[in-house]
């Protein structure tokens, strides 16, 4: 297919606004939850070729990917590794993160920086080939729009500008895909050899990887008759067994891959364990089979969705005619990886179905190249299709991760529906310390979801109600008491409660309006002149046996309020 210089003009300005939103959130998202154990995970493998860490939770290649960006922050000096402290890095992985980020030879937001710039620059490329070479699995012209519609789709942006290991299965499970099909199309061994390397590289981005790989299993096995002859060729399985092994030899190093599997049976038990999940107003350990359908539903741009719909209602019609199994299974293996996740007791977020999200571009991307196709007027549709999901998306720009669509007519309102990685991960807190210190506040009650050092951005704070894999201490010498204004902050994972027993402590805030709110993810409150609030929050400090800060506030309350303070009893 010759592409025409419009479009060739049109995908560039596209990439060139898609990065640059892609580089404006890598400069102003805090660390979210699990990015330092993700950066600190890959540098001890490439360092200490320590796969203890956290082996039995994630496997290798995106954290060791991301891990890589950090030797070209400073050409004269690495991250140091801090091995003074005897710690059982196990056992207490994001306490070892914790102080690598903060306490290295580097600063800690260059660090995060360096890490999420070379991860995107690694995954992106590749997301880009494997979407344009499986759209033209069913026209040549879909792989335009199915890559134009990338370029207005939040999610993956979201997820791609962090250091995790999502981003790298999505796009290596579409890759994976990919690379079967053309083989089954074209049966030569070169084909085979990068199916077996897109197989490995993305079992090796994430455990669950491997769901992607059962339904190409049995397509296999339904296309045996046509494919005897090639198959079975000792030159295809040898290709495709070579490139399956060695990257696992690469990125472990020649050590033992023994850890690897040991995770990947970890993953498999501590999913039907699962942990305590948010879904509208509800909570469960049990998880919802809805959730993960209703999160695509809401925080998908709607022109996506009706382009995704329409594509596979055209691909049905079409193969009705053709009976090519590629459409069947661009079907069956999103709504595998879908079923199996709606089967999952740990519901944390849209991410864990992110591999789904590039095969409805892909249909998409079809059924806007036959609308496209059809007239001068459908091309024009097809534009403004494409201009409204991007409208949508960049609105919300840079928190992309706390996008919703118009279901949801106001992304503030997202934290009803949704909480912990589809709406707030963390990621608010330095733009919390910025506003706090502008209005000449130096401490404050705090209640954050996440892993990040609000220290680290010059705010004092006293923990209340923490949610959080590392034990915050209070700042030294805060004292909100003494401040000009009373300020709180509430992270929206703790407000709606997803975490911990009790789930109504925060429901006194219910009835009261923040002053400000920190990528739609945490709230301020000015409490100042609000008793009952004050009061509330006295309960909570004595309940958290914070007996020293209750004391202060009960002193504040004494002068201020005496009713109030006598009341708290």
């Amino acid at each position: 297919m010759q592409i025409s210089f419009g479009k060739i003009f049109l995908l560039l300005a596209s990439l060139g606004v898609y990065l640059s939103a892609g580089y404006w959130s890598i400069n102003t998202l805090s660390p979210t939850y699990d990015e330092a154990f993700h950066l600190t995970a890959g540098y001890i493998m490439l360092e200490d070729q320590d796969y203890q860490y956290q082996g039995l939770w994630h496997p290798p290649l995106a954290e060791m990917v991301a891990a890589s960006g950090l030797y070209s922050i400073d050409s004269s000096k690495n991250p140091t590794l801090d091995t003074s402290q005897p710690r059982d890095r196990q056992k207490e992985n994001y306490i070892v993160a914790d102080a690598f980020l903060y306490e290295n030879n580097l600063d800690a937001e260059q660090m995060i920086r360096a890490g999420r710039i070379v991860h995107w620059l690694v995954f992106l490329p590749l997301l880009l080939l494997s979407l344009w070479s499986c759209a033209r699995l069913l026209s040549p012209e879909a792989s335009f729009w199915a890559v134009l519609l990338l370029m207005v789709e939040p999610n993956l942006l979201a997820h791609g500008t962090l250091i995790t290991t999502d981003f790298s299965n999505a796009v290596l499970s579409l890759a994976g895909f990919t690379a079967f099909a053309w083989y089954v199309r074209c049966q030569e061994t070169k084909r085979a050899a990068l199916v077996g390397a897109t197989w490995s590289l993305g079992w090796l981005s994430k455990y669950t990887a491997v769901a992607t790989y059962a339904p190409l299993a049995i397509w296999g096995w339904l296309e045996r008759s046509r494919l005897r002859i090639h198959v079975f060729r000792r030159r295809h399985i040898l290709a495709a067994l070579l490139l399956f092994i060695l990257p696992f030899v690469v990125v472990f190093q020649f050590n033992s891959p023994l850890i690897f599997f040991k995770g990947f049976g970890n993953t498999l038990v501590s999913a039907m364990y699962g942990r305590e999940n948010f879904f509208m107003g509800q909570h469960s350990r049990e998880g919802w089979w809805l959730f993960f359908p209703a999160s695509l539903a809401l925080k998908l741009p709607l022109t996506i969705l009706a382009t995704s719909i329409s594509g596979y209602f055209l691909a049905f019609m079409h193969w009705r005619k053709t009976r090519d199994r590629t459409i069947v299974f661009l079907l069956f293996a999103p709504a595998f990886l879908l079923l199996l996740a709606c089967q999952s007791k740990i519901q944390g977020g849209l991410r864990y179905v992110l591999p789904v999200i590039p095969f409805l571009l892909v249909m998409g991307g079809y059924a806007l190249a036959r609308i496209a196709n059809a007239s001068r007027i459908g091309g024009l549709v097809c534009m403004l299709t494409v201009a409204t999901a991007g409208a949508s998306a960049y609105r919300v720009a840079p928190w992309f991760i706390s996008y919703y669509n118009a279901i949801v007519p106001d992304p503030e309102k997202g934290y009803e529906y949704f909480t912990d990685s589809n709406t707030d991960w963390g990621e608010g807190l330095g733009s919390l310390a910025s506003y706090v210190i502008g209005m000449n506040v130096s401490s404050i009650y705090l209640s954050y979801f996440g892993t990040a050092r609000p220290e680290y951005y010059g705010l004092g704070y006293i923990p209340v109600a923490f949610s959080s894999d590392i034990p915050r201490q209070e700042t030294p010498g805060a004292s909100p008491t003494s401040e000009r204004r009373l300020l709180l902050a509430v992270s929206a994972t703790n407000y709606q409660h997803t975490f911990g027993e009790d789930k109504t402590i925060w429901n006194f805030l219910r009835s009261r309006t923040p002053i400000a709110k920190f990528g739609y993810s945490i709230f301020l409150y000015d409490i100042t002149d609000d008793s009952d609030a004050l009061r509330r929050l006295l309960k909570l400090l004595q309940q958290g046996n914070q007996h020293d800060q209750a004391e202060k506030l009960e002193s504040y309350l004494d002068q201020t309020w005496p009713q109030a303070s006598s009341n708290t009893g």
